[in-house]
């Protein structure tokens, strides 16, 4: 069995690989190796789906670490905007809702059915699974969310003692951020990542490491509205021009990016005794 910790990350798709663990991530120097199946109790498990909203994440989340034991959780948010109910006309089966709540919740493979009667996804075109797109929420209420799924989590990590660390990979909104800075301070700032350990709660809120990966990158930050005017996200720049931490125009972190990105967490968490 191996003996390091069991690590717990969710996020959309910009954590969404086992590269985060794997044999050159500094992070394998203190969790096991990633696992697909959540019952591997001696394994760490990524929990991270693409197109991932923030509320889903959140729930996620929560019920994921109330039914099982892990180590240390790691949550990266993702761009705020991003809705979760993808048709507001379903006629919701209650027999279904029943059954998949007494089951073991969520299904650890993206499929149509996943999180029934919810869906995750960032707008795209219509198909005929998603019967409705263009489903964002408006700012303030994106950032605003985040920060109510932030503060929740932080308090039920704490009372179960569960070392845990956030992040954003999106971009959450600096003004909604400085408005609610009172709320802000019921987070502890070492719990929260940013490139400055010094750094308030209300600096760490507004620092996204999509953005900062994007300007070494010398790219701007495409948010997911500006997806949705695109319309469909492979029409985004996929051209060969030369990128060292992120490999498309929406931020997706490369090879190298993610060695980097475990390197800041593994000192973070090293540096603040958090495990």
């Amino acid at each position: 069995m191996d003996s390091k910790k069991r690590l717990y990350w969710n996020s959309c798709s910009f954590l969404d690989s086992d590269s985060i663990v794997d044999e050159y991530s500094d992070l394998s120097k203190i969790f096991s190796t990633y696992h697909h199946d959540i019952t591997k109790s001696e394994r760490s498990y990524k929990a991270s789906i693409g197109g991932s909203s923030n509320e889903s994440i959140f729930r996620r989340t929560m019920i994921e670490c109330f039914k099982n034991k892990f180590d240390f959780v790691l949550v990266a948010w993702s761009h705020p905007e991003r809705y979760f109910i993808t048709d507001w006309t379903c006629e919701l089966d209650y027999d279904k809702l029943k059954a998949d709540a007494d089951s073991l919740y969520f299904p650890t493979k993206w499929d149509a059915t996943h999180m029934y009667g919810y869906q995750s996804q960032i707008p795209h075109e219509l198909n005929d699974v998603v019967k409705s797109t263009n489903i964002l929420k408006l700012e303030p209420k994106g950032t605003d969310d985040t920060i109510f799924y932030t503060i929740s989590l932080h308090n039920f990590f704490k009372q179960k003692g569960i070392p845990h660390l956030f992040l954003n990979m999106g971009k959450l909104d600096s003004n909604v951020l400085w408005a609610r800075e009172s709320w802000l301070n019921e987070i502890d700032p070492k719990n929260y990542l940013s490139l400055n350990d010094t750094d308030s709660i209300l600096q760490k809120m507004q620092f996204s490491f999509v953005e900062y990966y994007l300007g070494l990158d010398n790219r701007s930050l495409i948010k997911d509205v500006e997806i949705n005017k695109l319309n469909f996200l492979g029409k985004l720049d996929k051209s060969e021009t030369k990128k060292i931490y992120t490999k498309d125009d929406s931020g997706h972190l490369s090879d190298i990016g993610y060695m980097e990105i475990s390197k800041i967490i593994y000192n973070h968490i090293i540096n603040n005794n958090l495990i």
